[in-house]
């Protein structure tokens, strides 16, 4: 039998948490510093806000307090 508990122990971002952000494109990789709007474990995706600017995007948890965002192509 599978438990609402078993799956919350998978979470390692829970909404209001801090994350770093490494975004990675072709030949670069920047962290920057966000917060979460959403839950999420290892391979989801969730909804972060820019504290600076106040948007809201989305990256992949990769562990607790972090997550990836890939950009694709070379911006051109």
């Amino acid at each position: 039998v599978l438990r609402r508990s078993d799956l919350d122990s998978q979470v390692v971002v829970k909404r209001g948490d801090p994350v770093v952000v490494t975004v990675r494109g072709r030949g670069y990789r920047i962290e920057m510093k966000a917060q979460a709007r959403s839950r999420g474990a290892p391979g989801d995706r969730i909804v972060l806000v820019n504290p600076v600017n106040r948007r809201c995007f989305q990256a992949v948890v990769v562990g607790p307090g972090q997550a990836e965002l890939m950009v694709k192509g070379d911006g051109r």
